[in-house]
């Protein structure tokens, strides 16, 4: 059975083989196989090709405008230079205006205002103020601000606030003893 399929394989490469050779039969020559007889086609002189077609077809169309309601060609008119005797405008930015505005004016409230803690050293001196506006307590320096009052001194058992000409003090320990 094996002979059969090797008898047939060679029986249909030589059939390839055979159907190659007459459609395309050897060059003998070896100038033929580089020189083709082809020369391009002439091409007429007379003929100019346009660009575009439509403007051969319809010229008097394409000369129109399509948008426009009387389909008219528009005209721009005919702008004539200013006279030379007037001034040019003066095209510079105004002068700016600086306005001093008072720092706004904020409410002190001294609600809720809690002292928690007084932290002092030699280099800095701190107090922890617990605030309602706050959701935890804070540490304050000298100078720092809580609900618009400024922290004026920290002693060992109260600081002092101020807001413009209103004091407060805010004292460690509470003295809930009734006298």
């Amino acid at each position: 059975m094996r002979w059969l399929a090797a008898v047939l394989m060679l029986v249909v490469v030589a059939m390839t083989v055979f159907t190659y050779r007459m459609w395309f039969p050897p060059l003998d020559d070896p100038e033929q196989r580089t020189k083709l007889d082809w020369t391009p086609p002439a091409i007429a002189e007379t003929a100019i090709i346009s660009p575009d077609p439509r403007e051969d077809m319809f010229p008097e169309t394409l000369a129109r405008p399509l948008f426009s309601p009387s389909r008219r060609v528009f005209m721009a008119p005919v702008l004539e230079p200013p006279p030379e005797d007037i001034p040019a405008p003066d095209l510079a930015p105004p002068e700016p205006v600086i306005v001093d505005l008072p720092p706004p004016v904020q409410q002190a409230d001294a609600s809720g205002l809690e002292l928690k803690g007084v932290m002092l050293g030699d280099a800095i001196a701190r107090a922890l103020i617990l605030s309602p506006s706050l959701p935890a307590a804070r540490w304050l320096t000298i100078g720092s601000e809580v609900q618009g009052f400024r922290l004026v001194s920290i002693a060992d058992d109260r600081v002092v606030l101020e807001s413009g000409p209103q004091s407060i003090e805010l004292k460690l320990y509470v003295d809930n003893r009734a006298n």
